[in-house]
């Protein structure tokens, strides 16, 4: 017996998976034209390019699919937007549904039983979920599932739209810029709203600034006066002003307010930022979004690289959590392009990564020189810039002058200087 949906107003596209085709003409039978759009697909890997060829309203995926698993899809789904995600399985049984939704589901259907209100449960679902873009922004920017990481994206949605200014903290390559282009993104819906100010081309305000977003990254770089210009800016910004900026969002890897007891930094900007700070979690913190972490960066990589198909084993996972990262998100992205660029055929297991990590242990020795040398070459330029201030040095590498002494001696610079 054919059952009819129920009327609709407009077409709703649905991405259908499932490797019975008795199942799925039971399905297509209830979301049919012209209320329903099925797109069909018999397997995980198929469902997933189909998906971003087509962006579906909604996702309806049997729990045991080949290929790529149920599980896998749905993290590579989440990894990009929460399209609506349900699955449906031809047994009552509690523990599938539980399971399905720690997955990310966010419904579950019991075939055939639950065919004749599938229809309107879909409707419902979607009804629910718009109005969501910007859960899809932050989503896409701050990628995770943790407890962690889940209040830093609900920070980020309180600040939205707001003229204040936001202090981004965190380690080396934990994500501060990204959580900078979700606020930017957030209030103009643009990719290209924030305007960097970085180290080596930290300034004063201009007239370039006025009604940008503006990113001072690694803020505590700035010069002493410079900070009082961009307090005074932060000031006008707030209160509407039409000739200031409309937003500034800094970053920094200080405790700034410490920084300003020991003159280093200004501390009327030093509480204003602090004020309104985020604090992003080391990798180290939230180990459980490794899994969900890996395979978004792998699919953007492999997307870059010309992959067409992208697939981070259960095991392989399990070992990339038994690390320590201590560059945190920018080192497990480093990790994923070699384990991507010398994959045969995209697959990563943990055979390749176990092998990876060997030979970056014992590159090791190798970066160390490379960064004693970029440390010199560094020291040298400020040096040279400052006229061999050691004082001045210090304070523009947010270093002590007793550090700054020491690198000069260690690197024969001391002798030449004074």
């Amino acid at each position: 017996m054919t059952i009819q949906p129920s009327p609709s107003t407009r077409s709703i596209m649905v991405l259908l998976v499932d490797p019975s085709d008795q199942r799925r003409s039971l399905i297509t039978q209830v979301l049919s034209p012209p209320s329903f759009q099925c797109i069909e697909a018999v397997d995980g890997i198929a469902a997933w390019n189909q998906f971003l060829k087509k962006v579906p309203e909604v996702l309806l995926a049997a729990v045991d699919l080949p290929g790529l698993s149920t599980p896998d899809l749905i993290l590579r789904v989440r990894a990009h937007s929460t399209t609506p995600f349900i699955l449906h399985s031809p047994i009552n049984d509690a523990q599938i549904a539980v399971a399905a939704m720690k997955a990310g589901a966010d419904d579950f259907f019991v075939l055939p039983d639950a065919l004749h209100k599938m229809a309107s449960r879909i409707r419902i679902i979607i009804a629910q979920s718009h109005g969501s873009s910007d859960q899809d922004t932050i989503r896409s920017l701050i990628v995770g599932q943790s407890r962690l990481i889940a209040r830093v994206r609900n920070k980020l949605l309180g600040v939205a739209g707001l003229r204040i200014p936001v202090l981004v903290r965190g380690e080396a390559g934990s994500g501060l810029d990204h959580a900078a282009q979700a606020i930017a993104k957030l209030d103009t819906q643009r990719d290209d709203a924030l305007l960097a100010i970085r180290p080596g081309f930290m300034r004063s305000p201009t007239k370039s600034d006025v009604g940008r977003i503006v990113y001072l990254d690694q803020v505590e770089k700035l010069s002493l006066s410079d900070q009082g210009q961009w307090l005074k800016q932060i000031a006008k910004s707030e209160r509407g002003e039409t000739d200031a900026p409309h937003r500034v969002v800094a970053s920094t890897t200080f405790d700034l307010v410490q920084l300003a007891t020991q003159n280093r930094f200004d501390m009327n900007l030093a509480q204003r930022l602090s004020q309104f700070s985020i604090e992003i979690p080391p990798l180290r913190e939230r180990m459980e979004d490794i899994g969900l972490l890996a395979r978004h960066l792998a699919s953007k990589i492999a997307s870059q690289m010309g992959r067409p198909h992208v697939l981070i084993t259960a095991p392989a996972v399990r070992l990339l959590q038994t690390r320590t990262w201590p560059g945190n998100v920018r080192e497990l992205k480093a990790i994923v392009e070699q384990l991507l660029a010398f994959s045969i055929d995209g697959s990563i297991t943990r055979r390749c990564v176990q092998q990876t990590f060997s030979e970056a242990l014992s590159g090791v020795s190798s970066m160390r020189i490379s960064q004693e040398r970029r440390q010199r070459e560094e020291l040298v330029a400020i040096l040279d810039a400052t006229g061999g201030n050691l004082a001045e040095a210090a304070r523009r590498l947010s270093m002590s002058r007793g550090a700054i002494i020491y690198r000069a001696q260690k690197f024969g610079l001391l002798a030449k200087r004074i």
